[in-house]
């Protein structure tokens, strides 16, 4: 059954809740010392894991590198507009402006936490390939 799998390996069933859904359970670890906390029973379903935390920032890495470009675009647009026409900047243009600009900045700062996720995943995809291979 599934939660002896997780009794074996020193889980605790800490609650049980039913839904139309299903119904959840919420484990947690047994304390001890000497065993490391994983709920990973081998190497083959920890990199099944990796590569699927490495696929789905990759797709959000694409999106969100897209969407960012097509800030920085809009807003060189706006401001080549401008100073072409030699115009002041407008209360609505300056606050486009002022909002794609912040946008975009959160934006690349996502990107950069996605990036780091991916790539630790990625070294971790790296050892885990080698460890299966050397048995």
């Amino acid at each position: 059954m599934f939660l002896e799998r997780f009794k074996d390996k020193e889980w605790e069933l800490a609650a049980k809740f039913r839904s139309f859904g299903g119904t959840w359970y919420f484990l947690r670890k047994v304390k001890n010392d000497n065993q490391p906390e994983s709920i990973f029973i081998d190497d083959n379903s920890k990199l099944d894991y990796y590569k699927r935390i490495r696929q789905s920032t990759k797709a959000f890495l694409l999106f969100e590198l897209c969407f960012s470009s097509l800030l920085f675009v809009t807003n060189v647009i706006n401001i080549i507009n401008v100073a072409s026409h030699n115009k002041a900047f407008t209360g609505l243009l300056f606050a486009v402006i002022t909002l794609s600009s912040i946008g975009l900045i959160v934006l690349l700062g996502v990107c950069f936490m996605v990036w780091s996720r991916y790539f630790k995943a990625t070294i971790l995809v790296k050892k885990l390939e080698e460890n299966i291979s050397k048995k």
